[in-house]
């Protein structure tokens, strides 16, 4: 886990810019994130799912896996 100062120096944003991304307060560029994507090795497609959304898609999964088995 990165710092918000340390991300922030990693990918050239000041620790109030990723404390407004973090907090909602102001939505990135694309290339932003994916540098933010790069600098945590995160995908981003998961870094924007909820923790809902990630429990669904894990239970229907777990279904999929069940009705071929």
């Amino acid at each position: 886990n990165l710092t918000q100062e340390a991300l922030g120096k990693k990918i050239g944003k000041s620790t109030q810019a990723i404390s407004n991304i973090e907090n909602g307060k102001y939505f990135p560029s694309l290339d932003t994130l994916v540098d933010i994507s790069k600098a945590t090795k995160t995908n981003l497609v998961i870094a924007f799912k909820t923790d809902e959304q990630l429990k669904a898609e894990k239970e229907l999964n777990e279904l999929i896996e069940k009705k071929r088995g």
